[in-house]
């Protein structure tokens, strides 16, 4: 199974993003988790 994780903030601490890393560190045998930063995605939106 995949899952997506999108977190972000403009600060660089952020519990979301903590939580998501070890969910996927501790259980990332059981599904694939990607981990995707909010920015990014907007980025993407802006640019098409």
């Amino acid at each position: 199974m995949k899952l997506v994780g999108i977190v972000g903030l403009n600060g660089d601490v952020s519990y979301n993003r903590t939580l998501l890393n070890y969910i996927k560190r501790q259980f990332g045998s059981l599904f694939d988790l990607e981990v995707l930063e909010i920015k990014d995605i907007y980025s993407i939106v802006q640019s098409k």
